[in-house]
C-alpha cells in the first residue's frame, strides 16, 4: 500500500488516490482472472505486462504469431506436395481449403 500511495505527490487530493487504488486493485483482479483461465502452456509463453489491457494485448500477439506458423506449415505442405495422377489424391485441395479458412479467421 505504501508503494501505490508513493506514486501520489503531496498535493493529490483524496478522491484521485482512492480512485487510483481501485484502478489498482482491478487491474490485478483481471490480470489473476485471465491467468486463471488460460492453459499452463499459454501462461507461461507469454510475458506479463503492468496493466491487464498491455496482457490482453500480448495475448493476441502470441496468437497471432502461432497462426502465422500454422499457414506456413500449410504453405510448405501444399508447395511440396505431388499430384499423382494415378490416385486421386485429395491432400493439396484439403491443404488449400484449411488455407484459405485460417486466413479468413485470422484476417491475415
Amino acid at each position: 500500500m505504501r508503494l501505490l500511495l508513493a506514486h501520489h505527490n503531496d498535493q493529490s487530493d483524496e478522491p484521485s488516490i482512492d480512485r487510483h487504488r481501485d484502478w489498482h486493485r482491478a487491474n490485478r483482479m483481471t490480470k489473476l482472472i485471465l491467468k486463471q483461465t488460460m492453459s499452463p502452456i499459454v501462461r507461461g509463453s507469454v510475458v506479463e505486462p503492468e496493466t491487464s489491457l498491455e496482457f490482453m494485448t500480448a495475448i493476441g500477439l502470441k496468437f497471432t504469431e502461432n497462426v502465422k506458423a500454422e499457414i506456413s506449415l500449410l504453405l510448405d505442405r501444399l508447395i511440396s506436395s505431388k499430384y499423382d495422377a494415378s490416385e486421386t489424391s485429395l491432400q493439396p485441395l484439403v491443404c488449400l481449403k484449411q488455407l484459405i479458412l485460417l486466413r479468413k479467421s485470422s484476417g491475415i
